[in-house]
């Protein structure tokens, strides 16, 4: 069974088999590079006759998967979506579409494996976090800017920044070093005290699980105790056999 995520900027990719992942992959990529892409990733698997994938990004790259897998393959991928309820979890939002297939579907691999409350940072274009409790309810979450995201929105809007890339420090003497510095800290600090604020509504074991593109960068950076969980939305897309979706 192929499971694929695909997000704003990047593929991520794993071949599960029995109870584990065989094999997996991810990359960057640009709307004209998804069928190079595919070829780099799939021409090395045999066919598969189950492929499920989250996809948060446009129909051009939706079509451009489903061409390759037409042509090479000879088959059709799940495309899943969020819902109301699955496996014991319970969505907040009223209108279940307009929430994120892929910030569902790490809730699902989240909440599947732990069982108990936590909360979900998932560092990509954008960062989210969502929340939920011992009961699987979904309380909601917040979106904010991701790092590179921050970094453009202050070189566009500021015409006197110029560089945006430099090193990770305390109190920068240069402009791109003070930049990278001060989105990296606001970010950091800024998810530190939501984190701080739902353990203190939610009890001192709420877990904090970071996923996502930059999930490494940014959670090597965290002060709170978290659990880095690189594959948690495909964890999740696993489930949707199981769920018969």
């Amino acid at each position: 069974m192929l499971l694929i995520d695909i997000g704003n900027t990047s593929l991520k990719w794993a071949v599960w088999e029995g109870a584990e992942f065989k094999q997996k992959g991810s990359d960057r990529y640009q709307l004209s590079e998804t069928g190079t892409l595919c070829d780099k990733f799939f021409s090395i698997l045999p066919a598969q006759n189950e492929i499920y994938i989250s996809c948060v990004a446009g129909s051009q790259v939706k079509n451009a998967i489903d061409l390759w897998l037409q042509k090479n393959w000879q088959v059709k991928a799940v495309y899943v979506v969020s819902r109301n309820q699955q496996n014991g979890l319970v969505n907040a939002y009223s209108d279940v579409g307009s929430l994120g297939v892929d910030r569902w579907y790490a809730m699902m691999g989240a909440w599947l494996q732990y069982k108990k409350a936590f909360c979900i940072i998932d560092c990509g274009t954008a960062v989210t976090l969502d929340v939920v409790d011992n009961d699987g309810r979904h309380l909601g979450g917040v979106i904010i800017p991701g790092l590179n995201m921050m970094c453009s929105a202050l070189q566009q809007g500021a015409e006197g920044v110029g560089a945006v890339s430099g090193q990770l420090i305390d109190l920068a003497s240069n402009t791109g070093d003070a930049v990278n510095s001060g989105c990296n800290q606001i970010l950091v600090l800024g998810l530190e005290s939501l984190v701080k604020k739902y353990r203190e509504r939610l009890g001192k074991d709420l877990l904090c699980i970071v996923t996502g593109g930059d999930g490494s960068h940014i959670a090597a950076q965290l002060s709170c105790d978290y659990i880095y969980e690189p594959d948690l939305i495909l964890k999740g897309l696993k489930e949707a056999r199981v769920s018969g979706l």
